[in-house]
């Protein structure tokens, strides 16, 4: 840590190596607000608690390092999260010293935002009484903080309260107001977001208890609704779409009155405490698997006859490898986050939109049948087989105590009662495909990647009917498909094809039955 003269918070640099440097580097961003209360603090996961002590501790050093805490965020520019700030390179200056002017270039991108953050109605610069904090991230004044006063539109010179002998060499980057969307998103955070969704986006915030379903844990690095493929991770735009319209069915509300950039901090705060957790996640996972330095391992090793020297050697190996292993982990974490920003990782239809006819929804039914009634239930009431019985959990190998689904969080969940027209991903045809080609892997839905895409539209075409279909509209279908099961040798009960044809009383009705839908 380094600290100006000037009473500024330290700035954090993290030197990896001389390639990764600019990328490798934090900022430490300013601490509390209204909305970050003294006792907000980040919590580790069990998996981290289970290491021996040495372990955790190192771990937890590491994730403070790496993030910082509630009131103390760090910025590790490693991760391709917007953070905020205006970034730029210094011009060759013919200036010499003591000086406190330096010709700089901004790229036309980031020449706007200085513009809009810093200029005034009447034309010229304002940067506050105390200036706005410059971070040094190559050069000679690597890790260094100033603060720029003025700025020259015509020279393009900015002017720092700070004077130095030695002027910056032509390329040296810097940072303005760094961190100012990270932080903005934590207050904006912790004001609407903290009491569902915690303050270390674990879903365990003090009102999650009462809610269902759970509030999303973001640790895992996984979300529900995307229009990414099946393996990619989820987009900011995603993201975006979720909190400006909230989520039916659920307790997450909609943000359409937010300004779009206080949306955009907020969807920034979020992806980085998602990658926070799920870094953790990733190591525990190394240190767990391949490892095996939890206290109950050790314990049982040391029943076995391991002598102490020898496993305290592995455990200082741990300790001196965690700095690399985050590293290391990291640049994989954010390969595979900036990976779903680009255009190859969305969902795209090959084709468009099949007209919505009787003829295209018959073969959405049928594809229907066919994929979809173990869990939805052949009317689509979310009451197929599945539901009643027992899964396995995939993280103990073991059977769950109740019947029924459960996510990857081990949350029970109810398929989708597709007669409620309620789409929590968003109704739009488009939205359905991507449920359908991308699947839900949180929930565990499957994906049909591989499906011809005019069925995949066709089974939209049907779904998006469910809830206005009349009794007998699809008997000639259902016949049909059950039939050709029977001479297939297939298994499929009497009591599903009995309730996929309509009774007496149904032929006469246009309602639904209804039924819960939790998922």
């Amino acid at each position: 840590m380094r600290h100006s003269h000037n009473g500024v918070l330290p700035v954090s640099i993290r030197r990896k190596s001389n390639i990764l440097f600019v990328l490798a580097c934090g900022f430490l961003l300013a601490g509390c607000d209204a909305f970050s209360p003294p006792d907000a603090e980040f919590v580790v996961r069990e998996e981290t608690d289970q290491l021996t002590s040495d372990v955790s501790k190192a771990v937890e050093e590491e994730l403070e390092s790496s993030f910082g805490n509630p009131h103390q965020l760090v910025a590790w520019l490693k991760l391709p999260v917007d953070f905020g700030g205006v970034t730029g390179a210094t011009e060759e200056s013919t200036l010499e010293g003591p000086l406190n002017k330096f010709p700089v270039k901004f790229d036309p991108e980031a020449d706007d935002k200085f513009v809009a953050q810093f200029q005034a109605d009447d034309g010229g610069f304002n940067f506050g009484e105390s200036g706005a904090r410059l971070d040094w991230m190559t050069g000679e004044y690597a890790g260094k903080s100033m603060h720029v006063i003025g700025y020259d539109s015509e020279s393009q010179q900015l002017t720092t309260k700070e004077k130095v002998e030695v002027p910056p060499a032509a390329g040296d980057t810097f940072v303005l107001s760094a961190g100012e969307t990270l932080k903005s998103g934590r207050a904006l955070y912790m004001e609407h977001c903290l009491h569902c969704h915690g303050v270390s986006g674990d879903g365990n915030g003090p009102t999650a208890q009462y809610l269902n379903p759970r509030p999303r844990d973001y640790r895992l690095g996984q979300f529900k609704f995307k229009a990414t493929k099946p393996a990619e991770k989820v987009r900011q735009e995603d993201l975006g779409r979720v909190i400006k319209y909230g989520i039916p069915g659920t307790y997450m509300p909609s943000f359409l009155l937010l300004a779009d950039e206080d949306l955009h901090a907020i969807v920034e705060y979020v992806r980085w405490l998602s990658m926070r957790g799920e870094l953790e996640y990733r190591v525990d996972q190394e240190l767990v698997l391949a490892s095996g330095l939890t206290n109950e391992i050790i314990a049982e090793r040391k029943s076995d006859g391991d002598e102490d020297a020898e496993i305290q050697e592995e455990v200082d190996e741990a300790v001196a490898y965690m700095p690399t292993m985050f590293d290391e982990l990291g640049d994989q974490l954010a390969e595979s986050w900036l990976l779903a920003e680009e255009e190859e990782s969305l969902i795209v239809p090959a084709v468009a939109r099949v007209e919505d006819s009787f003829e295209s929804r018959a073969r959405g039914r049928k594809f229907f049948l066919e994929k979809c009634t173990n869990c939805h239930g052949h009317k689509g009431r979310g009451n197929g087989s599945m539901t009643e019985d027992f899964q396995k959990d995939e993280e103990t190998g073991e059977l769950y105590a109740e019947p029924g689904l459960f996510d990857i969080w081990g949350n029970s969940i109810k398929p989708r009662n597709l007669t409620k027209g309620l789409y929590r991903g968003g109704r739009r045809p488009v939205d359905l495909y991507h449920r359908l080609y991308g699947g839900i892997g949180p929930s565990k839905m499957p994906n049909f990647a591989t499906t011809d895409p005019k069925i995949l539209w066709d089974t939209v075409n049907y779904v998006l009917h469910i809830p206005f279909e009349k009794p007998g509209e699809y008997t000639e279908v259902d016949k049909e498909y059950f039939e050709s099961k029977k001479k297939s040798g297939g298994d499929e009960d009497k009591a599903a094809e009995q309730e996929a044809t309509p009774t007496e009383s149904e032929q006469t009705a246009t309602g639904s039955t209804e039924s819960s839908d939790q998922g």
